[in-house]
Order: C-alpha cells, then sequence, then structure tokens
C-alpha cells in the first residue's frame, strides 16, 4: 500500500514537472515568433500547458462567443493573436480574418473589463498588427447585428467562394442549397 502511494506520487510529481517544461517551451516559441508581451490564454488540444489556460469567451452583451488562438498582455494592453497557417495576403488581410479578429477584440474589451486598441494576425511568414479604431468597432457591430437579423429570420447564408474543401468544412453544409461536391 505504502509502495502504491509512493509511485503515484511520484507520478503526480513527474507530470508536473513536465507540464511546467511544456508551458515554458511553448512561452519561449512565443518569443521566437516575434509576439510581444506575457501569454495569458492559448488554444490548444494539449492540456498539458501548466498554468496557461483556453479561455472560451461569452458576451451576453454582443450575443457572441469565440475563443482566440492567443490572447496576450503587452505594454499596449490586452490583445487577440489570431493565428493562419498560410503566408499574408499581399494585400493585407481577408475580410473574414478582421471580422474575426475585431469580435475577439470585443469579447476581450468585456471579458477582462479593458480597452482593446489592436489585435495581431500571426502568418506564417509574419505577423500583421491590426489597429481596433472606431471605425473597425463600428464595423464589426454592424456586421453583429447582421447576422443577429439573418438569424431572427432564419436566413442561410449564401456560398462566396468556389472551393470544395470550404465547402465541406461549413456548418451549413448540412442545409445548404449551394453546397460544392
Amino acid at each position: 500500500m505504502v509502495f502504491l502511494l509512493g509511485l503515484t506520487a511520484l507520478v503526480v510529481i513527474l507530470l508536473t514537472i513536465r507540464a511546467g517544461r511544456r508551458s515554458r517551451q511553448v512561452r519561449r516559441e512565443l518569443v521566437k515568433a516575434g509576439l510581444p508581451g506575457e501569454l495569458v490564454s492559448i488554444d490548444t488540444p494539449r492540456g498539458d500547458l501548466g498554468d496557461l489556460r483556453q479561455e472560451n469567451i461569452v458576451s451576453a452583451r454582443y450575443g457572441i462567443s469565440g475563443r482566440p488562438d492567443r490572447i496576450l498582455k503587452t505594454a499596449t494592453g490586452i490583445i487577440p493573436v489570431e493565428l493562419k497557417s498560410g503566408k499574408a495576403p499581399r494585400a493585407g488581410p481577408y475580410r473574414a480574418q478582421l471580422a474575426q479578429l475585431g469580435v475577439y477584440c470585443l469579447l476581450i474589451e468585456e471579458q477582462f473589463q479593458t480597452v482593446v486598441n489592436e489585435g495581431i494576425i500571426e502568418y506564417s511568414d509574419r505577423p500583421i498588427t491590426v489597429s481596433f479604431n472606431g471605425r473597425m468597432r463600428a464595423w464589426i457591430l454592424a456586421l453583429i447585428a447582421e447576422v443577429q437579423e439573418a438569424k431572427r429570420r432564419d436566413a442561410r447564408p449564401r456560398r462566396s467562394h468556389k472551393l470544395a474543401a470550404r465547402s465541406r468544412a461549413c456548418g451549413f453544409r448540412q442545409s445548404c442549397e449551394e453546397a460544392l461536391r
């Protein structure tokens, strides 16, 4: 019995050490990537990140929710970081990516009771810092209102692309009359 308790304690200690090492490794990778500030939250399926949290944020005020890939605390405040696997578009971030980042800015403002002035879209080749100013805020709020109105009318979105893989991954695929095969 004493042997089993000792073995269990040893396993718990080893797992705790491993989690601490993994947490430090993730932080080192973020520093290498050039992301500024202290990591507050990380969205990952792995559960061995020590004191880092996965932050799913829900806003009753706006009727939205989301989980930024990263939340950083910097000298200028708390900011969301959205990771993209592809290279940065030459003309700048796509509108959908800007909308996603803008929603995260609103969510963080409400969750942390702070003002968010910017967010980062981290592409495979470089990060792009996006200002979250009055113009972007108004655009995001208008998009949220448009989506809520579409939900109220039970409207279905129209396909805006010709990509079969994107169509297969769509959450509306089952009820979509425009789904690509």
